[in-house]
């Protein structure tokens, strides 16, 4: 039997050509039993021309049978011993060797047909399978039935051959074919293997055709939530190719999860499927994917409304389909949520399965229980974005979203603010309060919900003075106020496209991370020679941004001003993310470790060197808007 090979799964295909493969399979078979019956009894060249023109030239076992039955028949006729040829048991016995080939080679053909849909996962069953299976049984089913009826006819037929034979033979031999009559010629386990083959035939098909229905009452309900899926938006705009993979696992997790109450498929079934599908690894890359896909398409409308032209026209219906699409993206979140909590279920059921001790205690394996950690902080990340989204809807239902957020009161109000977090005696209680104040006061911008571009730009200034000023204490990152605020401008801004800023953050990342691992393992005292060349690289790299920033001043066209515009923008936010990671590193530095001050007191030329940034940035905003007066 030939089986189509999968080029994913590497099993079976059950389709309409299999039925074709199978009946030509059978044919050659069938060819062959009906070749050894019609050559089991042999007649003389006399007695054989009798039959020409009776003989059918057919490969069927019913007219193989039928054409021996013609020979015994007029074998009885003859008179002559000479006639009979072979004996009986030969014939019998050369018939029942091509009937246990062909009776062996249906009851492969049975075996292999269940074991190929067992290896099938019941997510590939499909109407076309069902209607194959259906045609495979049937067709076996009736050479089954057709080999029993042959078997019967040989056993009589075989059984006159042998009374024919036993008149030529002396009186005792005769005495005893008529005694013995009820004697079979044929193995009489042939018809009995026969009828046990086609019982497993039957009793298999039956339960493949409950659980096919059973799969077809879970695709049915499974397909509400499935619809709805395929609804969702925010995925297609980011990346069209994880529509089809994430179809597929939030497909399965639903299958899984509704056959946990109705138990129409045996418990691991469901999970095979998972795991064949993907790893935990893959799987978790794949949440991580969509969360960032619905992050961008939410952020993107939030600078979809910043780039609407600032005219007296009522946009009105532009907000409305951008609120609209937001409630469309909370609701992808919801799912989004839903999936990862019913993975966590299925990771929680798989150790379970695994080891039931260990699960009984609530334990997990190492590598489970950091899947299930990581799951559960996209969760949290989802949750948070999913406020993000709510927030941004009431920006846009709000009458004041037309009006100008930031007003000369606004920013006298901000100065103020950072003029006393300025102060060189500040205390770090008091760097604390007047953070929390001036957060505050950034936050009522509404930074995401403002439709005017230069709310962007000075919130990034601000944060940028900001840290500048509370670079002793790092108090700012102690609010999480601080770190909403930072990730909401972050997600506005989008990806840096500058590569000499992508090089330059990587390589203080990898920096920054060598001195972690050193400070970890006790190693900074013995490795001070290579922290002294990275921090010489760092060094390097900050004397190039400032030298990058500097190189602005130069642009004295007043055609280039655009071009020195967008150069301050990008050289701040740029300078934004550097302020960021160094001080994440230095705030988690204790003044008490050696090691870690050792570092930190190597490093105070970061200070400087971001001081000079920022004086500079000021410098050339400050000109550039006493050029515009």
């Amino acid at each position: 039997m030939i089986w189509q090979s999968n080029e994913t799964q590497g099993i079976a295909i059950l389709d309409d050509q299999i039925v074709e493969y199978l009946k030509t399979y059978l044919d050659k078979k069938e060819a062959a039993l009906s070749s050894q019956i019609k050559e089991a009894i042999h007649l003389d060249r006399n007695t054989s021309s009798l039959l020409e023109g009776e003989v059918l030239f057919s490969n069927r076992i019913n007219d193989a049978v039928e054409e021996l039955g013609k020979k015994v028949h007029l074998l009885g006729q003859m008179k002559e011993p000479k006639a009979i040829s072979p004996t009986s048991a030969v014939a019998a016995k050369q018939i029942n060797v091509a009937l246990w080939n062909y009776v062996e080679a249906l009851e492969g053909c049975v075996i292999e047909l269940y074991q190929q849909i067992d290896q099938i996962g019941f997510e590939h069953w499909d109407l076309k399978m069902s209607r194959t299976v259906t045609a495979v049984k049937d067709e076996l089913t009736h050479r089954m039935e057709d080999l029993v009826w042959t078997i019967r006819r040989l056993e009589q037929q075989l059984k006159k051959y042998r009374i024919i034979e036993s008149r030529y033979q002396n009186k005792l031999k005769a005495i005893a074919v008529t005694c013995f009559f009820w004697r079979r010629l044929l193995d009489r386990s042939l018809e009995s293997t026969l009828l046990k083959c086609q019982k497993f035939l039957n009793f298999r098909y039956g339960k493949f055709i409950d659980r096919y229905m059973g799969c077809v009452q879970l695709y049915e309900a499974a397909e509400t939530s499935l619809q709805k899926f395929r609804s969702y938006k925010s995925i297609t705009l980011e990346n069209p190719d994880l529509i089809g993979k994430f179809e597929k696992l939030f497909h399965l997790l639903i299958l899984w999860e509704l056959n946990q109450t109705a138990h129409t498929l045996p418990k691991r079934e469901p999970i095979r499927a998972l795991r064949r599908l993907t790893t935990q690894e893959n799987a978790l890359t794949l949440f991580h994917e969509y969360l960032h896909a619905i992050r961008s398409a939410l952020f993107e409308q939030s600078r979809r409304i910043k780039r609407l032209p600032q005219t007296e026209g009522d946009d009105s219906e532009i907000l409305y389909g951008i609120n609209e699409e937001v409630e469309g993206f909370k609701s992808e979140l919801q799912m989004l949520k839903e999936t990862m909590n019913r993975y966590k279920k299925f990771i929680n059921q798989i150790e379970t399965l695994k080891n039931n001790r260990r699960t009984f205690f609530g334990l997990l394996t190492k590598d489970a229980s950091h899947n299930v950690k990581r799951l559960r902080l996209m969760g949290n990340e989802a949750e948070q974005l999913n406020k993000f989204a709510g927030e941004f809807q009431v920006s846009l239902q709000s009458n004041k979203i037309l009006e100008r957020r930031l007003t000369p009161q606004v920013e006298n109000e901000i100065n103020s603010y950072l003029h006393e977090m300025g102060h060189p005696l500040v205390s770090r209680d008091l760097m604390r309060r007047q953070s929390k104040i001036l957060l505050n006061r950034l936050n009522s911008l509404d930074e995401m919900g403002a439709l005017h571009q230069d709310v962007v730009e000075y919130n990034c200034s601000i944060l940028c003075r900001a840290m500048v000023l509370d670079w002793k204490y790092h108090a700012l990152l102690d609010i999480p106020l601080f770190m909403r605020i930072y990730e909401i401008h972050q997600n506005i801004v989008g990806v840096n496209d500058d590569q000499e800023h992508q090089n330059r953050l990587n390589k203080f990342r990898k920096l920054i991370k060598k001195l972690q691992q050193w400070i970890a393992t006790r190693n900074t005292f013995e490795n001070v020679e290579n922290v002294e060349l990275d921090i010489n690289d760092i060094k390097a790299y900050f004397q190039d941004f400032l030298a990058q920033v500097q190189r602005l001043e130069q642009i004295d066209d007043p055609m280039d001003r655009k071009v020195f515009n967008q150069g301050i923008t990008k050289a701040r936010q740029s300078f934004l993310e550097y302020l960021y990671l160094f001080g994440s590193f230095f705030h988690q530095l204790s003044p008490n470790e050696p090691e870690e001050w050792l570092i930190r007191t190597q490093l105070l030329f970061v200070d400087q060197y971001f001081e000079a940034i920022e004086n500079k940035l000021r410098e050339l905003s400050a000109n550039d808007n006493f050029a515009r007066q």
